[in-house]
């Protein structure tokens, strides 16, 4: 029988899982199946854990893992949690809004739940500035512990258990697999800080401040769950985690940019606090066990929400879009040479003065004009010229928006000369060579291959250390993913470039980028 380690990531709309031979690291076999989420109503998201285990089922026949031996066990998942009735080891599912309820238990608050905007506010206002300083000054609506508070008050004294996803979805794959692991224990982290502001993690007295009233995080019989065979984390450090070479750790800023886009950093040289960013975070590459007191590696996380939507907006509303068929980014490409041969100017420098305001309200145009005269928005034109020029802005937008988080590092003295990216933006040639023109000195890398089978192989990689009794960081060292550099083909005069430097530090006085 093949000795295998399975590596499962669980997105916003898809299971995948990989099984990988236990030696060579090589993928056999992958599969995946759909998990949808649902919107209730004021910007609550839902998930059902009961359509989640439909995917394990489903995948597992499939891949026909009785004819393996599973000897590791890594999971990814979003940053959602799951919301029981403890009963033994046994979570009992429970649905959260009395009034939205379906055939399958809505028991998963999903990680684009932000009603909790309340109760973010008075975390901000009332837990101490240190605490969030972790999280670049301020909670968010999407984080686990505003959710946490809000659900303390819409379940009040219902005895409630709540796990972080990735957490619940290991130890339900362990039960699938006959592993006899226990509900997951909640372990605090080496500095007491949740990471990326997740259920687990916090030293006890930050829970005791939030007055919870019967609401319990984590398996509340149990003193220890550790799972010697498997590990699981958020999705977005799966994807990260392949990348990663010790030799360029204090150098290489991480991206993975589909629908939304995420940064990571890690770095053994500082633990500083840094305006807009999340971390220091421990336990992530050296701890996983918590066996130490120490961490000596640092990392940070910064996003942007719905970066990937905004091209998808321009397709969906603008009228050239609807009314043209076929390749419409590869008719805009061939429109950009036209105008740029017939007026004898870079492309950008006819959209010097438009701008995308990303917190536009639905009922408005999201592009506005700004010169000497002021302000003004500038609405959809039924020509390929407005559609071409406006595409530009959105190109323009999405690189200064990673030049604002690079810059951060590089104004703390930390010098980032690697940029890996991964995702559908890794594609964007256009908008990688503004990037490369506003950041000097910087290396762009993407990784080989389909970037759906990343997060899965990252994934695998973390539930192989620690069924190896390895830190992930040095089994990390003889498996890391063969990166590629990006061919920034495209070439932007100095000329231009100067311009997209003025324009970048109007954009940065103009729109405050949502930072995740």
């Amino acid at each position: 029988m093949r000795t295998v380690g399975i590596g499962i990531d669980l997105g916003s709309s898809s299971f995948r899982i990989g099984v990988f031979d236990s030696e060579t690291d090589e993928l056999i076999e992958q599969e995946s199946h759909k998990v949808g989420y649902l919107y209730y109503k004021d910007n609550i998201f839902t998930q059902s854990t009961h359509d989640i285990i439909k995917a394990i089922d489903v995948t597992f026949a499939r891949l026909k893992l009785s004819n393996f031996n599973v000897r590791s066990i890594g999971v990814a998942a979003t940053c959602s949690m799951v919301v029981g009735k403890q009963d033994g080891n046994n979570l009992i599912p429970t649905h959260i809004y009395e009034d939205f309820k379906t055939d399958n238990c809505q028991d998963v608050l999903f990680w684009m739940h932000s009603a909790a905007r309340k109760e973010t506010m008075y975390l901000n206002k009332t837990v101490d500035n240190r605490v969030l300083s972790f999280f670049g000054g301020k909670f968010f609506p999407e984080m686990a512990i505003p959710k946490l508070l809000m659900l303390s008050k819409i379940k009040l004294r219902n005895e409630l258990t709540v796990i972080d996803l990735h957490r619940w979805l290991l130890w339900i794959v362990c039960l699938k697999l006959d592993y006899d692991v226990n509900l997951p224990v909640n372990v605090v982290n080496s500095n007491g800080i949740g990471h990326d502001g997740e259920l687990f993690g916090w030293k006890s007295d930050f829970y005791d401040k939030l007055n919870l009233d019967g609401i319990f995080i984590g398996n509340n019989n149990a003193i220890d769950s550790k799972i010697s065979i498997g590990d699981s984390c958020i999705d977005c450090y799966s994807s990260w985690f392949p990348t990663i070479k010790k030799e360029t750790l204090n150098n290489a800023l991480f991206a993975i940019a589909g629908t939304s886009t995420c940064f990571l950093y890690a770095t053994d040289k500082t633990e500083r606090f840094f305006n807009g960013i999340w971390g220091p975070f421990k336990d992530i590459l050296f701890n996983r066990d918590h066996h130490q007191s120490i961490d000596p590696f640092s990392v940070y996380e910064s996003g942007i929400s719905k970066t990937g939507l905004l091209l998808e907006q321009l397709l969906l509303e603008h009228p050239v879009s609807k009314s043209t068929e076929g390749d419409i980014l590869g008719l805009i490409e061939k429109e950009i040479q036209l105008i740029e041969k017939k007026e004898n100017t870079s492309i950008h420098t006819l959209v010097n003065e438009l701008y995308y305001e990303e917190d536009a309200a639905c009922n408005e145009s999201p592009f506005i004009k700004q010169n000497k005269n002021g302000i003004s928005r500038q609405p959809y034109n039924d020509d390929f010229r407005d559609i071409t020029l406006k595409y530009i802005v959105i190109v323009e937008t999405l690189a200064f928006q990673i030049a604002d988080v690079i810059q951060v590092f590089r104004d703390n003295n930390l010098h980032i000369n690697t940029f890996v990216i991964v995702g559908s933006q890794a594609k964007n040639k256009r908008m990688l060579s503004v990037l490369k023109s506003l950041c000097k000195n910087l290396e762009l890398w993407s990784t080989q291959g389909n970037e759906d089978k990343i997060g899965v192989k990252g994934a695998y990689l973390l539930g192989k250390s620690r069924s190896n009794n390895e830190s992930l960081i040095h089994s990390l060292a003889s498996s890391s993913e063969k990166l590629t550099r990006i061919d920034v083909s495209l070439k932007i005069s100095a000329k231009t470039t100067s311009l997209l430097e003025q324009k970048y530090l109007i954009y940065k006085s103009l729109v405050n980028t949502k930072m995740r």
